[in-house]
């Protein structure tokens, strides 16, 4: 499976959730992509999911990732400054969002898991800025993380290292979660079949990610990541050389692209290994 942009049957113009020409919305009925032209199309739950972690729309892409949010509205002068207590303790904050009604300067400090601290200032060049103004705030994080797989804590600190960009780190976050995926899908695979021991083994002799996307794969599932070139090679040229290559101290660079397509590679490559899952061996 590779997860393909939404085509509109309507228009033929194509994106991801919540990227040009679609907006999103979602209801207790389901999730609904609007083109542009006015036609609407419906998206199942997983392919909703899909769809949202591979926009590149920020929102999109952290309401799919993330298990909690929280929301707000200020109401301040320009120059003070407040503290915001969350409704609960938030295991990992990824990312902060702070919406002014004027034109004010806003900045949170000292986020912590159950509050932080909302700065405002007035620009040097401003216009009339009014005596108090209201500001929308809203974060997005993680919690229960002893619940969650591995891979996915990982997934997600990656996407907090591109929101931050901080895109080489974001990188080898992206290459992590792969490597710790496909360790935990090989290790449920291999333990059902050989039992605990055996698994052990086998995953202590063949232990680099090339060789378990290919052989190891053959042996779990009787398919080996190469037989979709359109998934294994985006993943072997945006995750796994650069993440070698920035491993053994070489100056790359690595921009904003480069993250988005690692993100993107390291996604797909998941999401194929775990759509073969139920799939009968050769």
């Amino acid at each position: 499976m590779f997860i393909e942009p939404i085509k509109c049957k309507k228009c033929g113009l194509s994106g991801y959730a919540a990227e040009e020409p679609f907006q999103m919305s979602n209801s207790s009925d389901g999730s609904q992509l609007h083109c542009k032209c006015g036609n609407t199309i419906e998206l199942k739950d997983q392919e909703a999911i899909d769809q949202q972690i591979l926009s590149k729309n920020t929102f999109s892409r952290l309401t799919s990732v993330s298990n909690y949010s929280e929301s707000g509205t200020l109401t301040l002068k320009p120059g003070e400054s407040v503290n915001v207590q969350f409704s609960r303790h938030i295991d990992y904050i990824c990312k902060v969002f702070l919406t002014p009604n004027a034109q004010v300067l806003t900045k949170e400090a000292f986020v912590s898991s159950k509050s932080m601290i909302v700065l405002t200032s007035i620009p040097p060049i401003h216009g009339n800025t009014p005596p108090i103004v209201d500001i929308t705030w809203m974060v997005y994080g993680l919690i229960n993380v002893d619940l969650l797989p591995a891979w996915h804590i990982h997934f997600y600190s990656a996407i907090t290292q591109n929101e931050n960009r901080l895109y080489k780190a974001a990188v080898i976050d992206y290459a992590v979660a792969f490597e710790t995926f496909l360790e935990s899908f090989l290790v449920e695979k291999f333990t059902s079949q050989f039992g605990n021991d055996l698994s052990k083994y086998i995953l202590k002799r063949i232990n680099k990610i090339e060789d378990r996307t290919k052989e190891l794969l053959q042996y779990a599932i009787g398919y080996r990541l190469t037989e979709r070139a359109d998934v294994y090679q985006p993943w072997d040229d945006h995750v796994r050389r650069p993440r070698n290559r920035l491993a053994h101290g070489e100056r790359l660079f690595i921009g904003k692209d480069e993250a988005e397509a690692a993100h993107s590679a390291c996604y797909q490559a998941i999401r194929w290994i775990q759509s073969q899952n139920d799939i009968p061996r050769r």
